[in-house]
């Protein structure tokens, strides 16, 4: 009973939470920009890859007890997390993460715009990684990220993933 109130809750933030987004749509389907909208990563045209897709299914291979994740699209939080991601070029990103921190829980998808920059979002992620593997204040979280914490890549697609224990990451997020 208490997983279905916390997953209708969860649904219903991450509801709230897309109808805040800074971006709103013309008839055209192309974004309409505000000043004082935060600039959006949007897909490009020849995107090879549906973030969401992959994340939904990523969820959907978990046999652990019901993740709770939400979305996070403010770039000051995600390279607060990520330092140095806000300077790749990427043409599209999603971050789901633990609604409280200090959990090893989030799951970061970016599609580089080309493999020099999927070089360096790959670094990144491994650089978050390590520094929630250092963590001598919450010895389980630290050991969380040494043990169920991963980069995977495929061509300018890269995904760090991280879940608590009892979860699996699947061996190639990007062949679901």
């Amino acid at each position: 009973m208490k997983k279905r109130i916390f997953s209708t809750i969860a649904v219903i933030l991450s509801i709230m939470l897309a109808g805040c987004g800074g971006n709103t749509s013309s008839g055209t389907g192309q974004p309409t920009s505000s000043a004082a909208a935060e600039p959006a990563i949007e897909t490009a045209a020849d995107s090879t890859a549906d973030l969401q897709a992959i994340y939904d299914k990523i969820m959907a291979t978990q046999n652990g007890d019901e993740l709770v994740m939400l979305p996070e699209t403010s770039p000051e939080i995600i390279d607060s997390y990520y330092a140095g991601l806000s300077d790749v070029v990427l043409t599209q990103q999603l971050y789901f993460a633990a609604p409280i921190t200090g959990f090893a829980c989030e799951v970061m998808l970016v599609e580089a715009e080309d493999s020099e920059n999927a070089d360096k979002a790959e670094e990144i992620f491994r650089a978050r990684i390590e520094l929630g593997a250092s963590d001598d204040f919450y010895p389980e979280t630290a050991a969380a990220w040494q043990n169920n914490a991963q980069v995977q890549r495929s061509g300018n697609l890269v995904c760090m993933i991280a879940l608590p224990e009892g979860n699996d990451i699947p061996d190639d997020v990007f062949a679901l």
